[in-house]
């Protein structure tokens, strides 16, 4: 198992963190609308679990990649709602 000390998991933190403000100056500088940010946020994201299901399943379609995505969406937002103490009923 890999242990880091305090010390350094400080020093790591502190280096996300600054990278963290960087990029959001530079959002500000830009003068971008949040809901802009937020969408491209989004659609990046997407895109990325678009891929990372491509690289894992290699012989899937498009529609069945998809349909994968979207059971995975709809499994993790049935953990997360259930966690809360929420129930999702599904017909």
């Amino acid at each position: 198992m890999n242990n880091i000390s305090k010390h350094n998991l400080f020093l790591i933190r502190k280096e996300k963190l600054k990278k963290e403000i960087l990029s959001a100056k530079r959002i500000l500088q830009d003068k971008r609308e949040p809901l802009d940010v937020a969408d491209d946020f989004i659609s990046n994201t997407f895109k990325l679990i678009e891929e990372s299901t491509k690289k894992r399943n290699p012989n899937l379609s498009d529609q069945e990649i998809f349909l994968k995505i979207k059971s995975n969406i709809s499994l993790f937002t049935k953990i997360k709602s259930e966690k809360k103490g929420n129930k999702i009923w599904q017909n």
